[in-house]
């Protein structure tokens, strides 16, 4: 088996998302590999994950929100016991994947004897054992720089708007589109500093969304 085969490969869930995992394993072919979340009486925490890790990349998927039942610091506290597991069944490289940091508007400290809660949760990530961050639309860039290990920051290309009348995809880099008298001034300006943004770093993207809202 190659050391970079996708046999090689283990995929893990945390349980803030456990749909969205899914469909992202769904698009790679790959399948989330078994593992163990629930809590003792005292309500700690209890993670064991079920599948051989010993010199394998690990991949685990967590995201920092809120459900009905369970908070961002419990879901936290989840990735960070997940990550240790993998570290001491001696994994190989252990990346997080990880779509909304949690704690990301906390970057910097606003008054006098506050902390700076983004800079905290890098290191619980990199102190439990990860070698790798992968996350989307950080609150600011600077999150990157708390950590000491490589952090991707993926940005998605969507637009969320109640001005534009009507829903519709547009060419990402297209310099005119149709109904643009539809399109708030703010929002056209904003609109074509994300494509600018995206253009600048050379990514790929085919489309922006504009979506109405109510």
């Amino acid at each position: 088996m190659s050391e970079n085969s996708v046999e090689n490969i283990v995929l893990f869930s945390g349980s803030s998302h456990p749909a969205l995992a899914n469909a992202v394993a769904k698009r790679l072919g790959v399948t989330i590999s078994e593992s163990i979340h629930d809590c003792f009486s005292n309500g700690e925490r209890r993670i064991e994950l079920q599948a051989n890790v010993r010199r394998r990349h690990v991949y685990i998927f967590q995201t920092g929100t809120q459900s009905k039942t369970d908070s961002i610091n419990d879901y936290l506290m989840e990735l960070i016991l997940m990550i240790s597991a993998a570290k001491w069944s001696d994994a190989k490289t252990i990346t997080v994947i990880l779509p909304h940091f949690p704690y990301a508007r906390q970057d910097k400290k606003d008054r006098s004897r506050t902390p700076i809660s983004a800079r905290t949760v890098a290191n619980l990530i990199e102190a439990a054992g990860a070698t790798r961050v992968v996350t989307m639309d950080l609150h600011s860039s600077q999150i990157q720089g708390f950590f000491n290990i490589p952090v991707d920051k993926k940005l998605k290309a969507i637009i969320e708007t109640d001005c534009y009348k009507g829903k519709r995809w547009f060419p990402a880099f297209e310099d005119n589109f149709e109904d643009k008298e539809d399109v708030d001034p703010d929002l056209e300006d904003y609109f074509y500093d994300k494509l600018n943004s995206v253009k600048d770093k050379n990514l790929s993207v085919q489309y922006i969304l504009a979506i109405q809202k109510g």
